[in-house]
């Protein structure tokens, strides 16, 4: 009697203790995330979608864009974008997820274009990744590519197992259980929502305001888009399938050398290739040996389409760059006998 004097029968504190009663039966629970009640008491809760559960929680506006997003099946989120997967390609960082069979396939073309190099070494791994990308632009493109579909699906993949073991369950201890599809349908009992409503004083509440005033208990942190990079390189990276598309490139690289006209004279490439590579590094600034206090100049690449060494170069301590494509001959001028040029 004294819960029907302190209240009102439109809230769903005292509906609970009618139904125990059995004054009412199941249908007489009014509440939008009351889904079925068994006549024992147990509770189906469904939410109207990820959103809705996502703000039981004391999450940004941010977090929940992220987060709607993130499980959205119709989302364009890009957590690793293409810019992101070149700077790995150039900086060496792609090539340790290459299995032991492509390592030995980019051998095989190390041994063919650029001899001199060695891919155990970390330095002269990045300038052989960056020499195949001027040789082989398409090829690489297609590598980088699927490099960057890999990344993103398995952060995306890890993001939402990590998310899924912190929020999916969190009210378990509560009394409410995940029963189908995380942020989806839970269970509980006309039992354990009357203690809920004791414990938290919001009897006049809708249960939506009561799981909200019990998941700001919970703490939740949130902040996922800024700590999304620490999923990258996680074991949900697909490994088999990367490296299933990369052997098909290599594979049609070394084809390309031997049916294509690319190379105008790959001997002469090689040795080319060999005899640069022994002095100097790609893309890095060297001072001129006849004048190196007054003149900067780096190698961009060899041409294998005639053999010219590119090369780019600008007084020291000036901007003014300019580009020079040398023959060895005119290379070796170029550093010994700048008089020849300026």
């Amino acid at each position: 009697m004294k819960i029907l004097k302190e209240s009102n029968p439109d809230w769903l504190y005292m509906q609970l203790h009618m139904f125990k009663r059995g004054l009412i039966d199941g249908k007489g629970l009014n509440d939008e995330l009351i889904f079925n009640v068994r006549d024992n008491g147990i509770i189906s809760l469904k939410f109207e979608n990820d959103e809705q559960y996502f703000r039981l929680f004391d999450l940004s506006d941010d977090d929940i864009w992220f987060l709607n997003n993130l499980y959205s099946s119709y989302s364009n989120l890009e957590l690793f974008d293409n810019y992101r997967a070149e700077e790995d390609w150039s900086q060496g960082y792609v090539f340790p997820y290459f299995d032991n069979e492509n390592k030995e396939l980019m051998e095989e073309i190390k041994r063919l274009v650029a001899p001199n190099l060695n891919l155990q070494d970390d330095s002269q791994a990045i300038e052989f990744c960056r020499l195949l990308n001027d040789l082989f632009s398409k090829r690489v493109d297609y590598i980088i590519g699927d490099y960057e579909v890999e990344m993103d699906s398995g952060m995306k993949n890890s993001m939402e197992k990590e998310i899924n073991k912190e929020l999916c369950d969190i009210f378990l201890e509560n009394g409410i259980h995940n029963t189908q599809g995380c942020f989806y349908k839970y269970m509980t009992t006309v039992d354990n929502l009357i203690k809920l409503y004791d414990k938290y004083g919001e009897k006049n509440s809708d249960l939506f305001t009561l799981l909200k005033k019990v998941g700001h208990d919970k703490s939740v942190d949130g902040d996922y888009w800024n700590n999304m990079y620490d999923y990258m390189g996680s074991n949900e990276f697909d490994s088999t399938s990367f490296n299933r598309s990369v052997k098909y490139q290599l594979e049609s690289i070394i084809s390309d050398m031997e049916d294509d006209d690319k190379f105008a004279n790959l001997d002469e490439y090689k040795k080319i290739v060999s005899l640069i590579g022994k002095k100097f590094k790609y893309n890095v600034w060297y001072g001129r040996p006849k004048d190196e206090n007054k003149m900067m100049f780096k190698v961009i690449r060899v041409n294998p389409e005639n053999n010219k060494i590119e090369v780019e170069y600008k007084a020291k301590g000036t901007m003014d760059f300019k580009k020079g494509n040398y023959d060895l001959e005119q290379f070796n001028n170029f550093l010994y006998h700048p008089e020849l040029f300026d």
